[in-house]
């Protein structure tokens, strides 16, 4: 039996309380990004964080600031790893928060948190994760019902037991 063909723009119930409900993607891809771009909290934000990314951006930052005076000459691996845990007592972490704030901003200048709202597709992007796509709404509900090129900001998402985490952003084609 062939699966309804419900043309691009609808969606059920079922999908729509999946992708934007408590427990969906969505609501957490929310939480972190007002964390980040809005409140500028990001003791908050990296809780919302998966594991593998945080290892990642604070990897990323040590070896970047491997010559100051505060890093150089200490075992950078232990302080890439001491600032990746959730609630990090490193003594670099407001350093590193206030470096990562700063990136993301300046990063993603466009992005209007009262302006712009989610996609509904849902976009797989490999077992257990998923990409969700913040685009610019002008605060109203926005159907698209036929391919369109729409830009945005890709979040990738991971959906662990404890609840869906921002992954990072997915690899461009």
């Amino acid at each position: 039996m062939e699966p309804e063909d419900r043309g691009i723009g609808e969606q059920s119930e079922a999908e729509l309380q999946a992708h934007f409900g408590a427990e969906g993607p969505v609501v957490a891809a929310t939480a972190w990004l007002e964390a980040v771009l809005g409140a500028r909290d990001y003791a908050a934000a990296w809780r919302l964080t998966d594991p593998e990314y945080r290892a990642s951006r604070a990897r990323d930052w040590v070896l970047a600031n491997a010559s100051d005076p505060t890093i150089a000459g200490r075992d950078l691996n232990a302080i890439a790893a001491q600032l990746a845990e959730v609630d990090s007592r490193s003594s670099l972490w407001s350093a590193f928060a206030q470096t990562e704030l700063e990136q993301f901003a300046a990063a993603w200048p466009h992005v209007d948190l009262d302006a712009w709202g989610w996609a509904s597709r849902p976009r797989p992007y490999a077992p257990e994760f998923e990409v969700v796509l913040f685009i610019p709404t002008e605060a109203e509900v926005t159907q698209v019902k036929e391919a369109t090129l729409v830009s945005g900001l890709q979040l990738l998402m991971h959906h662990t037991p404890g609840g869906w985490l921002m992954a990072g952003q997915p690899e461009p084609e």
